[in-house]
């Protein structure tokens, strides 16, 4: 799976997650924190919307929320978001090649 693959999962997890919460369809780049820039996307919906994406990507469901985490006192930027799920998509085929 691809980093752009991985990213339109996120950002449609995202936009699912504000239409279901009745906000208006965000602008997402990847600059956006979601925790702070996303009307009321908190702590706890992190968790469940890392919980979905985990799901969705096939990846191990003990990964932390990157979405709570935090550089330099800001939570995490959806590039890195992305970042980390794509980690852990990674870590998932690394561990199936291995079995082979």
């Amino acid at each position: 799976m691809t980093k752009a693959e991985v990213r339109s999962i996120v950002v449609a997890e995202l936009l699912a997650v504000q239409e279901a919460i009745g906000c208006g369809p965000p602008v997402i780049t990847d600059e956006t924190r979601p925790i702070g820039d996303l009307d009321k996307f908190d702590s706890q919906l992190a968790e469940d919307t890392t919980a979905t994406i985990l799901r969705k990507l096939g990846a191990p469901d003990d990964t932390k929320s990157p979405f709570t985490m935090r550089e330099d006192g800001k939570y995490f930027t959806l590039d890195r978001v992305v970042d980390h799920f794509f980690l852990a998509v990674g870590a998932k085929e690394a561990h199936a090649h291995a079995g082979r």
